[in-house]
C-alpha cells in the first residue's frame, strides 16, 4: 500500500489524518508529521523516519508552496525514487488518496490526485 505523509506546520497534518479517519476509519500508513521543533537540517531526517521502507511508494503532502515543509519534501524526494510530493493538501485530496491507494500505482495515483483535486477548486 502507498504510504502517505502529511507534512505541515503545527498540528495541521495530524488533524487532516484524523479527519480522513473520521470518514473512512483507521488508516494504516497515513502519517501526520509536524515541522514543530524541527529546523531545516532535521526535516529531511524526520521525513526519512516517517517514510521508512514503504514497499509501494510514498506520497508526501504539504500545505504551503515554497514553505519549509515544501522545501524539505522536495529535497527528500530527490533522494528517494519511490517518493513523490504534492502541495496544497486538502481534505478531498486525502480522501481520494486513502480510498484509491490500494488499487493503483503511486505514479497513477499522483496524476489522479492532481487532476481530481485541481478540478475541485471552486469559488
Amino acid at each position: 500500500m502507498i504510504r502517505g505523509i502529511v507534512f505541515t506546520h503545527a498540528g495541521l497534518g495530524q488533524a487532516f489524518c484524523e479527519a480522513v479517519e473520521s470518514f473512512l476509519g483507521p488508516q494504516e500508513d497515513l502519517i501526520g508529521l509536524s515541522n514543530a521543533q524541527l529546523d531545516a537540517e532535521s526535516m529531511p531526517g524526520a521525513l526519512a523516519e516517517a517514510a521508512g521502507a514503504a514497499s509501494d511508494g510514498i506520497i508526501i503532502f504539504t500545505a504551503l508552496y515554497g514553505g519549509s515543509c515544501w522545501q524539505a519534501a522536495e529535497r527528500f524526494c530527490r533522494q528517494r525514487p519511490d517518493a513523490w510530493h504534492l502541495t496544497s493538501v486538502n481534505l478531498p485530496m486525502l480522501l481520494a488518496f486513502a480510498s484509491k491507494r490500494a488499487t493503483v500505482s503511486a505514479p497513477a495515483l499522483l496524476e489522479l490526485l492532481r487532476t481530481y483535486c485541481g478540478e475541485g477548486v471552486r469559488s
